[in-house]
């Protein structure tokens, strides 16, 4: 990775969504203002009790194994909740410009899928705005 992506990502505070609803687009913006080198803005589009899909700009996709996502608010403050640990399960291509990435909640985050839930369902696009870091596993 060169200097270039890194710095560019330093100043990455706003990220742009176009999502289609019944076939109309809504644009969807993601502010973050702790934005972190190798994180990645996102938004949940889509939960179940074992896991998430969230949407990213394909370049950005996430591509290790293991996760943590930290929900932003509308103003791209941290919620104050815990974060939640992911594991990457597949990543596919979406709309050409984004990706889509289904994480399973790791063993010990049974009780996020509730939180979430009730979560999505209180935004107007029942999406939920979101900064995934890597987590970096340690073997000792």
């Amino acid at each position: 990775m060169g200097m270039n992506t890194a710095e560019k990502r330093q100043f990455q505070r706003v990220q742009f969504f176009r999502l289609t609803r019944d076939r109309e687009f809504v644009p969807v913006w993601v502010f973050n203002k702790q934005p972190q080198d190798d994180a990645v803005t996102g938004l949940i589009v889509d939960l179940s009790d074992s896991g998430v899909q969230v949407m990213t700009v394909w370049e950005d996709r996430p591509q290790s194994s293991a996760w943590m996502v930290h929900l932003l608010d509308n103003h791209g403050d941290r919620m104050q909740m815990p974060a939640v640990r992911l594991d990457y399960v597949w990543s596919a291509q979406h709309e050409s410009l984004y990706a889509r990435t289904g994480f399973r909640f790791h063993t010990a985050q049974e009780g996020a899928a509730g939180l979430l839930q009730a979560l999505i369902a209180n935004q107007p696009q029942q999406v939920l705005r979101c900064q995934l870091t890597p987590v970096f596993q340690c073997h000792h």
